[in-house]
């Protein structure tokens, strides 16, 4: 098991996370028709079961973690929120509220004090993809030499940081993102881990632990960000191979 066992679990979980979407959206669009079809033909009853019998079997093929999140689905409002269901859970499992998994905007909610630490512990430091995506792969070989999963991960984890400046630019912002969201995707999928240790703490080069990102979130810009990211990765394994 190694690098390229976890690249693997990443893709296979972004995988999920589209066939998730496209049954919110299924869903989504079966509860729209029986709705139309009660409000235009109220005769046609047997057809409004039909319909809500195939988006209930929909929604029984969900994954549990799916479906907790797709019942807060209907909540979210705002601007910016996309009002197709498929693409809102999407958002719930790819990005979320600072603080919740995978930690795509932050580690902690916006009420949260940010701690401070002076010294990056575990990992190196940091300055672009190909440094953080180096980092990246030394935390998860230091983890995969635990001696079993689960706890003993988390507790490798735990203490583990990068030194990177994430407020120095929009593109370093969205790195940043993009590695949170590696970091606690690749621990929960591939590790088996699920608590604090899925946290990754990047930390500035003055010792601030950053708790959110401090410009304008771009979720494009943090997907184009996790691509180059994966290639880089990538690169590792074939310059290994090729060795």
């Amino acid at each position: 098991m190694g690098l390229p066992d976890v690249i693997a679990t990443v893709h296979r979980w972004h995988a999920r996370v589209q066939g998730q979407s496209q049954l919110a959206r299924d869903i989504w669009h079966l509860g729209e028709a029986a709705r139309m079809l009660v409000e235009d033909k109220p005769d046609k009853t047997k057809a409004v079961e039909a319909v809500n019998a195939i988006a209930a079997q929909r929604l029984a093929t969900m994954d549990a973690d799916a479906r907790a999140l797709f019942d807060r689905v209907p909540a979210m409002t705002g601007d910016g929120v996309a009002h197709d269901h498929g693409e809102r859970l999407r958002w719930l499992m790819c990005i979320n509220d600072p603080g919740r998994f995978p930690y795509t905007q932050g580690i902690h909610a916006p009420d949260h004090e940010a701690e401070t630490c002076t010294e990056p512990r575990g990992l190196r430091a940091a300055h672009d993809t190909r440094s953080l995506a180096g980092a990246l792969a030394d935390g998860w070989a230091w983890l995969a030499g635990a001696p079993e999963a689960g706890n003993a991960v988390e507790a490798r984890a735990l203490p583990l940081a990068i030194a990177f400046d994430e407020q120095r630019d929009a593109e370093h912002g969205a790195l940043a993102c993009a590695a949170r969201r590696l970091w606690a995707v690749s621990l929960r999928e591939f590790f088996g881990v699920r608590g604090e240790g899925l946290k990754l703490r990047l930390i500035s080069p003055v010792g601030q632990r950053r708790a959110d990102i401090g410009q304008d979130f771009d979720a494009r810009a943090t997907d184009r960000a996790e691509a180059a990211l994966l290639a880089a990765l990538a690169l590792r394994v074939s310059s290994r191979t090729a060795d």
